[in-house]
């Protein structure tokens, strides 16, 4: 028989008012996961997302900064709690990119990727990452290109015709002046009505 007493509502509770929107309804259903003994971990992660999300909602970079790493302290209390959860990894990423700490924004996503291999977020910020490496144009802006273009594939894989992966797919081949697959993956999007004049 299934057993209720291991379910955790708290948790179900805090991610149902985030999907709606509700930061603080999800962080005080966040906080009671957190200490009710069933999987406290994912209530601390979930309290580094409610964090994480009010630090992109703030118009004030002091507040931002200082939700960032609210957030940040979070997602490494749940990995000290549970080294395998891949969400928090992703998390904690997600918060070094937007303080653009690319080295540890890059491992953490690649952590995220060898615990849950087809995570496509983990996939699209691992990419972007390595293309800020590239955007350096220094002496290793090649490899990270071949890097993120991996990357991109992988999500391809988990995201096939997505038209914003298959023109990264394409100018990352133009980039490593592979012109045929650069044709093979641009003309699939030429006509894409959500292209920008820039993207065109």
């Amino acid at each position: 028989p299934f057993d209720y007493a291991k379910e955790d509502n708290d948790l179900m509770a805090a991610g149902y008012a985030m999907t709606i929107g509700n930061l603080d309804e999800a962080e005080k259903f966040a906080q009671r996961s957190a200490a009710n003994n069933i999987a406290n971990y994912k209530g601390v992660e979930m309290l580094g997302e409610v964090n994480y999300n009010r630090a992109m909602q703030s118009q004030n970079p002091e507040e931002k900064n200082r939700l960032l790493e609210n957030a940040k302290n979070y997602y490494l209390q749940s990995i000290n709690q549970k080294d395998d959860y891949a969400d928090a990894y992703l998390g904690l990423g997600a918060v070094y990119f937007q303080q653009r700490d690319m080295n540890n924004a890059l491992a953490s996503f690649e952590k995220c990727l060898s615990i849950d291999k087809h995570n496509l977020n983990a996939c699209l910020f691992a990419a972007g990452c390595c293309r800020h490496f590239v955007s350096m144009k220094n002496t290793e802006s090649l490899a990270y290109a071949q890097q993120a273009l991996s990357y991109y594939k992988r999500a391809d894989k988990l995201n096939p015709d997505n038209p914003d992966i298959t023109l990264n797919i394409g100018f990352l081949y133009s980039y490593l002046n592979d012109c045929p697959n650069c044709i093979k993956f641009l003309s699939k999007v030429v006509n894409f009505q959500g292209l920008t004049e820039a993207q065109r």
